[in-house]
């Protein structure tokens, strides 16, 4: 579970760059699993710094899976994705779908500082 492939990533990566799994089979997913068998994977950047965090937000992974990664590792709410210089909420709120409005509210909710932090970031 700590092998990395030629882009650095490891499974928990790879699992959430995949097409979202319905949130009914969250409990049963691989991400759930990956998360449970080795939960520092959270915290560990890919080769091009990126989190398993930023990249589940990146492919519109369902809030549970979202709320899994951030409750493993909650400091990774406050990392900047090194591709795009925005913070996770900031991510989600790229694209204008409601399941993004919502992902975007409930990063906000776990962590209401972020909102300070969005301010001073556009400064």
């Amino acid at each position: 579970l700590g092998r990395r492939n030629e882009w650095g990533m490891l499974p928990l990566h790879c699992a959430v760059c995949c097409t979202p799994v319905p949130s009914l089979y969250h409990e049963t997913s691989k991400v759930s699993i990956l998360l449970r068998e080795y939960p520092q994977a959270v915290s560990l950047p890919t080769n091009t710094g990126r989190l398993a965090l930023h990249l589940a937000l990146k492919y519109h992974q369902p809030i549970d899976i979202i709320k899994s990664l951030v409750y493993t590792a909650p400091e990774t709410l406050t990392k900047e994705d090194p591709t795009t210089g925005l913070l996770p909420f900031m991510i989600a709120a790229v694209d204008n779908n409601s399941d993004d409005i919502n992902t975007v509210f409930e990063l906000l909710l776990m962590n209401p500082e972020l909102v300070r932090s969005g301010i001073e970031f556009q400064k």
